[in-house]
């Protein structure tokens, strides 16, 4: 993973990030962990929900098909606010399943030069 992004939804919709979404913050992961850092976020009040989504960009040259990603919060002292604030959650917090990742990328892919030659159907060698 070479960073996470994460965005604020205002239309329901969790597969596309659209233009009424809003960008809070992005991270670069290292070693499995970054700081996300949330300025002028007003969070709802009343028991409101916050909804999020995280956007994981994956480094072309590291990723392999079949790693898992899967995002979370280990602890409590993993969220830091700079007013008191009250929440209620069951540490970790993550997804229920592992993200497979499947993004073969053509750069991946070596391509070697060959002798000239003519090829006939039904040719092993």
């Amino acid at each position: 993973v070479d960073s996470i992004s994460i965005y604020m939804k205002r239309d329901n919709d969790y597969q596309i990030i659209g233009a009424n979404d809003s960008l809070l913050s992005t991270a670069s992961i290292l070693d499995g962990s970054g700081m996300l850092i949330f300025e002028n976020l007003l969070l709802p009040v009343n028991g409101e929900l916050l909804e999020l989504t995280a956007i994981v960009w994956l480094n072309d040259n590291n990723c392999k098909n079949g790693n898992l990603i899967n995002l979370g919060f280990a602890a409590g002292n993993d969220l830091f606010f700079t007013e008191i604030v009250e929440y209620d959650a069951v540490f970790p917090v993550t997804n229920a399943e592992d993200f497979v990742i499947d993004a073969f990328q053509s750069s991946q892919v070596s391509v070697m030069a060959v002798d000239e030659g003519t090829f006939f159907g039904g040719q092993i060698n």
